[in-house]
């Protein structure tokens, strides 16, 4: 072997930094961006309010602000003076102010400063196994309860426990439900439990019989439309008595679809003044007058006619189900069949609904319920 060579000594690494000392730094250098500033990017307080959605923007913040549900809100502003606060199960259709009133209870009885420590508020349907339960869920209701100041005290009762709230807890599995009732059954002393759904059969009989359950009922047009007049005031929104009577129609009682279509329209029309027929568009109905080309090609009993206008109206961009849905109004306020030939032809649009959500074609659904109706004009009685 030959001699060994001696390693390669480099010299130290050295960063050249520039000679501060003869840099002017009292103003910062300019960029080539033509940007006032940073703050261009970030909405203030004002703007930012008034960019938020209006359901979240005129969500009632208290107990008696909620709309229509006097029974729940007289037991629960009970249960605030009380202190006896069970564990709570909300239910009933969407946009009916469930989740307002958990969060509206929360805050009358903790305030907005310590509302994060006290409250948890989840979407079950984010995370519906049994791993929100285990880590997320048990480790809040570990958490000890901190004592409330004498200012917290001074305007909202504080009582010695913390609240979860469980939003569409019936898209949770079996498994998760079970572990929860566990939970529930542990952790009473220090946390009460709020579960929110649409369909309480989906929750597990163990669960229910914890809790005091609250139906919420569809708003009734009244109460709708009283707030709605409320938000136009607030928002400058130019309407007529029709186009809210409109809106409360197509939301069949869910607040929360009737704020969203107003706002949209009021965006569609830029600010300005809101139609009956803007309110048509936005909220993505098929009305019955799109639907009689096909009711008419049923009843001349020609299955090419009824199949060129099935074929129109997907292509029109209407939704399968709101199709079926304005056909089945036709089909039940029409004196040209029998009862019982209206019940079969209903039938099998509820048949038709159901495969439509399983994710079949939709063409060839609402063909079938055609069918099906030129057989019922073919049978009844002349």
């Amino acid at each position: 072997m030959g001699p060994k060579s001696s390693p390669k000594i480099f010299p130290p690494f050295q960063l050249e930094m520039p000679n501060t000392e003869a840099m002017d730094l009292s103003d910062p250098p300019s960029t080539s961006l033509d940007v006032d500033s940073d703050d261009d990017f970030l909405p203030s307080s004002a703007s930012a309010k008034r960019e938020l959605p209006w359901v979240e923007k005129y969500r009632p913040k208290s107990l008696t602000d909620v709309a229509h549900q006097t029974e729940t809100v007289a037991t629960l502003t009970n249960a605030v003076a009380t202190g006896n606060l069970p564990h709570l199960l909300f239910y009933g259709p969407p946009g009916t102010g469930k989740t307002t009133m958990a969060l509206a209870l929360a805050r009358t009885l903790w305030g907005q400063r310590i509302f994060k420590d006290r409250v948890l508020e989840m979407n079950a349907s984010d995370e519906r196994g049994i791993s929100i339960v285990r880590n997320k869920v048990k480790n809040f209701a570990n958490l000890t309860v901190s004592k409330p100041t004498a200012e917290d005290l001074k305007d909202h009762p504080c009582p010695p426990f913390k609240l979860i709230i469980l939003d569409e807890s019936d898209t949770m599995t079996v498994d998760a439900q079970s572990a929860l009732r566990r939970v529930i059954e542990s952790h009473s002393r220090i946390t009460r439990f709020c579960l929110i759904c649409n369909y309480v059969t989906r929750i597990i009989a163990p669960i229910t019989s914890r809790c005091a359950k609250f139906r919420f009922q569809p708003l009734p047009g009244e109460s709708m439309k009283g707030r709605l007049l409320e938000i136009c005031s607030g928002e400058n929104v130019t309407v007529i008595p029709e186009v809210i009577d409109k809106v409360i129609s197509l939301s069949n009682g869910d607040m929360r679809s009737a704020v969203t279509t107003l706002q949209s329209c009021y965006n569609l029309t830029s600010g300005g003044a809101v139609k009956v027929s803007d309110v048509e568009e936005m909220s993505g109905r098929c009305p019955t007058k799109a639907v009689e080309p096909m009711w008419e090609a049923c009843k001349s009993k020609s299955f090419s006619a009824m199949q060129t206008s099935v074929e129109d109206l997907v292509c029109s961009g209407y939704p399968g189900v709101e199709i079926l849905k304005a056909l089945s109004s036709i089909v039940v306020a029409s004196p040209l069949l029998d009862d019982s030939y209206k019940a079969k032809v209903c039938v099998k649009i509820g048949r038709a609904d159901k495969t439509l959500v399983e994710g079949a074609d939709e063409t060839l659904q609402i063909m079938d319920v055609g069918g099906n109706i030129i057989k019922a004009f073919e049978a009844r009685r002349n």
